[in-house]
């Protein structure tokens, strides 16, 4: 998917409808009730969560739970810029189990969550925070992750298997907070490459 910045966004009195993915999957974000939909900032084309806004995909859906969830069950790419006013908070998640997420936990350390255990493991920057910085995960086909904040490549790695799979942007049920902050654009692919990391990096460095 590709919420895509300044791109496919539904405004309405300075509220965000919609987000459509800018890909071919149509995998797109709706809020219909006014109450949780995010903010927009036409200058930088953030999308702007209060802690209280998230949206879920499907054409229609307005309550959880929405569509069944985008899987990513083996390599995968997640880029996203972010600017957090709190460190804590879900990006990414899905509503059918309280697993598959990833969120802030600090200024520095992020969290990654997969089905069907939910266990999680920190991802950690070494080079700036979620205050305004840019962000790309990778999972290889030997499950290691790897973070890139800001076009550095973290030291730290980890192992994690299991499934990732999304449906939710900017919240996830009620186990856990909700992003508090803007994001500007989210990418996501099935697969992982070198290149494909340097052409995020590259495009989000941009925004």
């Amino acid at each position: 998917a590709f919420y895509k910045n300044k791109t496919g966004l539904n405004v309405i009195g300075g509220k965000v409808k919609s987000w459509d993915d800018s890909s071919s999957n149509t995998f797109d974000m709706v809020q219909s009730t006014v109450a949780n939909q995010p903010s927009y900032t036409a200058s930088t084309g953030g999308v702007v969560f209060s802690g209280a806004d998230f949206m879920l995909t499907g054409a229609s859906q307005t309550t959880i739970p929405p569509a069944t969830p985008f899987l990513l069950d083996a390599e995968f790419t997640i880029g996203f810029k972010i600017k957090a006013t709190s460190f804590t908070g879900i990006i990414l998640s899905e509503t059918l189990t309280p697993f598959g997420n990833f969120k802030l936990d600090s200024s520095t350390i992020l969290s990654l969550a997969t089905s069907p255990t939910g266990s999680s493991v920190p991802l950690t920057t070494t080079t700036g925070t979620w205050e305004d910085a840019y962000v790309v995960i990778t999972r290889n086909a030997a499950n290691l992750i790897s973070l890139s904040v800001n076009g550095v490549l973290q030291t730290g790695t980890v192992t994690k298997t299991g499934d990732f799979r999304y449906n939710l942007l900017g919240s996830q049920n009620v186990n856990f907070p909700s992003l508090d902050g803007s994001l500007f654009e989210l990418q996501v692919y099935s697969s992982t490459s070198p290149t494909l990391t340097d052409n995020i990096n590259e495009r989000l460095s941009n925004l």
